[in-house]
């Protein structure tokens, strides 16, 4: 062979040799990976994924291809893809990840999201991070300038102003699939016409097969006045507020506004009270509750709110000074409600324990309708009165000995059967009313009322001038008896 055959056969070899060149690159989390390069194509195969043709450079390391769902079968994450049925797709190797990027039609498996959101673009853009074993596919939405509103309830006049989302689903390392992309909204909630646009975060949970949307978050901002009250009751707009409220919010598939609003807050202040607050919106049917939960009110701090929030006229010595309520939860609603599970009637209601440091003890319910109509019932434990009853009359040893030992005896035999005050708020505002007690004594109903009152003396001094005659009566034939 001369040597001019010998050089081209040579260059021939060469030529061949460098256009399909063999090469190596890192990936991490795959480890190194082989690469042919053919011209400016470089097969790299990825693992058990398959193989893929790519173009771009290995220096720096930037490759991209076009790939169809078929070609993406064995990637983690591959159902999600398919469920949402990724336009455009392009694989991406660069220095320090593998990703999948393509765009969900907004009318197809999104459709429930998007007509819930008032999104109106046709496509949301996706990047899918990929690993040996797991997926995590996201997609953002910055709303800028032009923030996205949901009009949710014109009877409410709930509203969203959405201005950043996150879309987000993971696939494999454990994770079963259930079909959830999980939303992380930056938005304003405005959860009445009587508040105003609050910031919040919310993360919601929708189901690309049933789409199901629930979803969890806080309002950032303190919310103050919450649900208009200050327009309802007579509280200064200032008395009342809310801070690190949750949200809670279920949205039924194919419901064109969500079933329930829930805010909690655990740091609310009323009237410069600590309280645990539960509300509701129903932006179905319109109707706004709140409930309030207080471990302990002074008497003052009630007297107060009857002042304050209903403008009433509170006599000076209705109750003692040191009577507390304890336990109390107060039920708002302008229209009728339900606040987990409880349901709340049109108006104003407030239940729960009263005590007089270890003299008495009972229960408390105030309602009002908020427009005409106010009355406060506080039912006393009748065991604890008798045993007050008891020791009164063993500590006031009196000149009348006769009338000590007949009482004593009347208070052995005396069933109190119910005793409580009932205040109601008449045309002046003046709240006014009675003590009613119902006792048996000596196998005599006895049904009688007296001063409006909460002052144990003044209790006690009554219910033992009623029974005094007939304990005497009693007493009397019983002497008689004996002689």
């Amino acid at each position: 062979m001369d040597m001019k055959i010998k050089l081209a056969v040579f260059f021939w070899v060469f030529a061949v040799s460098s256009a399909y060149s063999q090469n190596t690159i890192t990936l991490p989390g795959f480890g190194q990976i082989s690469v042919k390069q053919n011209a400016d194509m470089y097969t790299v195969n990825i693992q058990e994924f398959g193989s893929f043709d790519f173009r771009g450079s290995l220096k720096p390391l930037s490759l991209e291809t076009e790939v169809s769902l078929e070609q993406l079968s064995k990637l983690p994450g591959y159902e999600y893809i398919q469920v949402l049925e990724l336009e455009e797709m392009k694989l991406q190797i660069t220095s320090d990840t593998l990703k999948l990027s393509g765009k969900a039609d907004t009318q197809k498996k999104l459709k429930g999201l998007c007509n819930a959101l008032n999104l109106k673009a046709p496509y949301i853009d996706f990047i899918a991070f990929i690993t040996p074993k797991s997926m995590l596919l996201t997609g953002n939405m910055d709303f800028g300038a032009s923030p996205v509103v949901v009009d949710v309830s014109a009877q409410t006049g709930t509203r969203f102003t959405l201005n950043k989302m996150i879309l987000k689903a993971e696939s494999g390392m454990g994770k079963k699939n259930s079909f959830l992309l999980s939303v992380l909204a930056d938005m304003n909630i405005k959860p009445t016409s009587k508040d105003p646009d609050l910031a919040s975060q919310l993360e919601l949970s929708y189901n690309l097969l049933s789409t199901e949307i629930i979803g969890a978050g806080v309002i950032k901002d303190t919310w103050a006045d919450p649900l208009g009250i200050s327009q309802y009751l007579k509280f200064e707009k200032e008395s009342i507020s809310f801070t690190n409220t949750a949200v809670a919010l279920g949205w039924l598939p194919a419901a064109s506004v969500p079933s329930t609003l829930g805010f909690a807050s655990e740091k609310a202040k009323w009237l410069d009270l600590d309280f645990q607050i539960a509300a509701s919106v129903s932006p179905v049917h319109g109707e706004i509750a709140l409930m309030a939960h207080n471990k302990e009110m002074k008497a003052s701090d009630f007297i107060r709110m009857l002042e304050e929030g209903f403008g009433l006229t509170v006599a000076a010595n209705l109750f003692p000074a040191e009577l507390l309520f304890y336990d109390t939860d107060m039920l708002v609603s302008p229209n009728g409600g339900k606040v987990k599970d409880v349901e709340i009637t049109r108006g104003f209601l407030l239940k729960g324990g009263v005590k007089l440091q270890n003299i008495m003890a009972g229960k408390v319910n105030l309602y009002s309708n908020v427009k005409d109509s106010l009355f406060l019932d506080i039912d006393l434990n009748p065991e604890e009165l008798h045993q007050q009853l008891e020791n009164k009359v063993d500590k006031e040893k009196g000149e009348d000995s006769k009338l000590e030992q007949a009482l004593k005896e009347a208070l052995a035999v005396l069933d109190i059967k119910k005793i409580f005050l009932h205040l109601e708020a008449d045309k002046k505002n003046n709240l006014i009313g009675q003590t009613h007690c119902e006792l048996l004594l000596f196998g005599k109903e006895m049904n009688f009322t007296f001063e409006g009152t909460l002052q144990p003396d003044k209790i006690m001094n009554n219910i033992l001038l009623k029974i005094s005659k007939i304990a005497l009566e009693q007493f009397d034939k019983k002497i008689k008896k004996g002689n």
